[in-house]
């Protein structure tokens, strides 16, 4: 019990980065802990996968996912990363009941909280102002999407890569050099030259 206390303390922390909670909406939102699941997923796994209808929402407690697709000619593309303190939700695709065509993949080994969405449903139902947390959630999503795709359609290789540096430099760390160069949009032996060539300039 004190571990999923701890877990909705984080929960909350989290939402309350996108926008203050009222006590009576924190008092609605913990008496859902009841309700609050675990899950641990290995390197590798999947929270979803292609073809599934997301039911939950998420939060990542531990580890990092790739939000990943393939493209026409089978290559894998990495659109977002959600790092500890990230919500993981498909509304869109629960409420039309329309399979998903990504996978939520964890890169290194995961540990996950989530609510299922029908339960999430009932605090909009009694308190509309989770509604604005419900899109302020789809708002941040839809925003690190334009953010990746603004960076692929303006910035050469090297800029991307020292963009990603400059914004999350914690992925470069964690993250191996395969699925950077999934979410960059570069050739992975590529990446690996331009790596090289970054540490080269700040070694001479």
């Amino acid at each position: 019990m004190h571990a999923l206390n701890t877990t909705m303390d984080s929960i909350i922390r989290t939402l309350e980065r996108l926008s203050p909670l009222t006590p009576e909406q924190e008092e609605s939102l913990r008496a859902l802990q009841p309700f609050l699941c675990e899950v641990k997923i290995k390197k590798g796994g999947h929270l979803h996968r292609p073809g599934d209808i997301p039911a939950t929402v998420a939060h990542v407690e531990k580890g990092i996912f790739g939000h990943m697709i393939t493209d026409t000619s089978g290559n894998e593309r990495i659109l977002r990363f959600y790092q500890e303190g990230s919500f993981i939700e498909d509304c869109t695709a629960f409420n039309a009941q329309q399979p998903i065509e990504y996978a939520i993949q964890a890169l290194e080994p995961c540990t996950v909280s989530y609510f299922r969405l029908m339960e999430v449903a009932h605090l909009y139902t009694a308190h509309p102002g989770f509604e604005k947390l419900g899109r302020l959630m789809m708002e941040g999503a839809s925003s690190e999407n334009e953010k990746h795709l603004t960076m692929l359609m303006r910035y050469n290789a090297e800029e991307r890569y020292c963009h990603l540096l400059k914004d999350s430099p914690e992925l470069a760390q964690r993250v191996s050099v395969t699925h950077l160069a999934q979410y960059l949009g570069i050739n992975r032996v590529t990446l690996s030259k331009l790596r090289r060539r970054l540490v080269e300039r700040v070694v001479l």
